[in-house]
């Protein structure tokens, strides 16, 4: 959402970082984004999803991937209903939707929308921690894993350091080797301890054999130091793992085994959990979420995920936030997260994001897997999650059904809603919907068949061969009356035809209109006349007139046609084709009972006239021809 300030730049968009708020100025003139600023302070919270809400191709993309992962999900969980979709599943879910917000991020750091890369980056950042609180991690267990991972995805900067570093590590400076010792103490602070020990062999630059010893000594104690897995270890035994690991620690810096190595010592503090050397690492940290991974990497380590507030709180304080009011809104979501407060959680992050992506899919997941409904010791508003997942599924399917290509995605939101709660929108929308193309018309109408919404086809139909009718194209527009079911209308197109005089149908439509109106008098001439003119076309005189005496016959041809049906009577004037004299008649009849001589000019009606009566003259003259010989013999 765009929201204007007073700026004399223009537009100001706001967008929020885990280090703080970006501000995106944008002009006046131009949907560029003229510079990006960061402002920790903020308290204000503003996206710029409505920006190009799948006008842009990244974003059209990450529309589409969403619904399908959406509707794979509803398809498991209307298998399993009614049980709730087991906890793995939904977490691999979860992972799959993070996982297409990276891909965004990715996409509009390559084409350099920082504004639009940190937007859904951030949103990312707050999808994954609420996915550890509510669907990954079991509040009976250590979450330490969790955030470790959630910490270290956002926060290791390590393999670009290095990277920029690689050839000078065998001989670093003085500068270079501050940034390396840099990149080891946060995979430290992250309880990366194995990865930052692998670093550790590059500090040497003197070669000195006592650091040697003491690199050595820490990173077998980094590698020693046991990570919890909540699939491979019991509680219990991380526990006497993690004791014994931190005894040995206390017994190597109680022979001062690093005495002089002034970063090992650090080290080996942040391991032990000491204050003061916590109070030393705040300015090596970015934010108070980073400081709350190593107190609970060091301190805390089996902490559960219920008790993740009251950690956060203290370590809120030694940053100086003693007042919420003055944390970000994406720290106070963070907060309502680990109170497992999901209601809260879905509220702010709608009221913020200003668009129901964020808390349609993540309401969903939370809906879907239902776990929490079990557990006695956290009070989850479950029963608002499902009533939110519906009016946040209203309120994305609506918004999509607006838009001119998205809107097919719309419907599939709109029809998971229970109790076919969103088919009167989809109904509405349909209703709405302005097709630019016959193709369009198509999926519309698709979709409208699916629901079973007959007068909405009917009324599509209609006023697309109401269009049709107007820009002079009469088959289609036929076409799409028959479609409509519209029988007045199709007969109002079919008098137009037949009015023009040409009558001529293609064969594929005629065989369309005698499936849809065989019983149609206008529809039976149009038919039998194209036949006749086919026949007229290939030189058939004899089958195109015994075709036209049948239309006489059966009383077919509308009173309107009769003038320029008899002109085609010229054609039959040849002297090698005779008539049968039933023919000759009905033509005779036709010609002086239902033809105006004013009409055709008296002079072709003498034409047409004579025309009869030559063929009749032959027939006698063959026949009695043929007596004579009959005879002769």
């Amino acid at each position: 959402m765009e929201v204007e300030t007073k700026s004399n730049y223009g537009k100001v968009i706001l967008d929020y970082g885990p280090s703080g708020l970006v501000i995106a100025s944008v002009n006046k003139d131009s949907n560029s984004t003229a510079s990006v600023n960061k402002d920790s302070n903020s308290t204000e919270l503003r996206v710029l999803h409505a920006l190009h809400l799948a006008d842009n191709p990244f974003i059209k993309h990450f529309m589409i991937s969403s619904s399908e992962i959406f509707c794979k999900l509803q398809e498991e969980a209307n298998k399993l209903f009614p049980n709730t979709v087991p906890q793995s599943t939904v977490a691999s879910y979860s992972r799959k939707y993070r996982g297409i917000l990276r891909e965004l991020v990715a996409s509009f750091e390559e084409a350099r929308d920082s504004s639009s890369a940190s937007l859904y980056y951030n949103l990312e950042f707050v999808w994954h921690f609420c996915e550890i609180m509510f669907i990954s991690s079991n509040p009976e267990l250590p979450v330490l894993p969790y955030y470790s991972e959630w910490i270290h995805l956002n926060f290791d900067d390590s393999k670009v350091v290095v990277s920029h570093l690689e050839d000078e590590l065998s001989e670093m400076d003085s500068e270079n080797a501050k940034k390396m010792w840099g990149v080891i103490f946060k995979l430290v602070f992250h309880g990366k301890t194995k990865e930052a020990a692998s670093y550790l062999s590059h500090m040497n630059p003197t070669n000195s054999p006592v650091v040697e010893e003491q690199i050595a000594s820490m990173s077998e104690l980094m590698r020693k130091r046991p990570v919890y897995h909540p699939t491979l270890h019991s509680v219990t035994n991380y526990e006497r793992a993690w004791s014994a690991w931190k005894e040995e620690v206390e017994l190597r810096m109680s022979h001062r085994i690093f005495f002089g190595h002034e970063e090992l010592l650090f080290i080996c503090k942040i391991m032990l959990g000491d204050d003061a050397a916590f109070e030393n690492a705040k300015d090596k940290i970015d934010s108070w979420y980073e400081y709350l991974g190593m107190t609970l990497t060091y301190k805390y380590p089996t902490a559960r995920p219920g008790s993740l507030k009251g950690h956060a709180k203290l370590v809120i304080e030694e940053f100086g936030f003693h007042d919420p009011a003055n944390m970000v809104p994406m720290e106070r979501v963070l907060l309502e997260a680990m109170d497992y407060n999901i209601v809260s959680v879905l509220r702010d992050m709608q009221l913020h994001w200003n668009y129901p992506w964020f808390t349609l899919h993540f309401a969903d997941l939370v809906y879907c897997n239902g776990r929490f409904s079990s557990l006695k010791d956290i009070e989850l508003e479950s029963s608002s999650v499902g009533l939110l997942r519906d009016e946040f599924i209203l309120d994305h399917g609506t918004t999509l059904m607006q838009h001119a290509t998205m809107w097919q995605v719309g419907v599939r939101y709109l029809e998971s809603i229970p109790d076919r709660g969103g088919w009167p929108v989809i109904k509405e929308c349909i209703q709405r919907k302005k097709a630019l193309t016959d193709f369009d018309t198509h999926k519309i109408i698709s979709v409208a068949e699916r629901f079973g919404f007959s007068g909405e086809i009917h009324g599509i139909c209609r006023e697309r061969a109401l269009m049709k009718l107007k820009q002079g194209q009469k088959q289609d527009a036929l076409l799409w009356s028959i479609k409509a079911g519209d029988g007045p209308l199709t007969t109002h197109i079919l008098d137009i035809l037949l009015v023009d005089g040409t009558c001529d149908i293609e064969q594929s439509l005629l065989e369309s209109l005698r499936n849809a109106l065989p019983c149609a008098d206008r529809l039976l001439f149009l038919t039998g006349f194209c036949d006749f003119r086919k026949m007229m076309d290939r030189k058939d005189l004899r089958g195109a007139v015994s075709q036209l005496c049948h239309l006489i016959k059966e009383n077919l041809i509308p009173t309107r046609m009769a003038d320029k049906i008899a002109l085609n009577i010229q054609h039959f004037k040849d002297r090698n084709t005779t008539f049968e004299d039933w023919q000759v008649s009905t033509l005779m009849e036709f010609l002086h009972t239902r033809v105006n001589p004013s009409e055709v000019g008296d002079d072709m009606f003498q034409k047409l006239n004579s025309v009869l009566l030559c063929n009749r003259a032959e027939g006698i003259v063959k026949s009695l021809n043929s007596a004579k010989i009959k005879l002769v013999k």
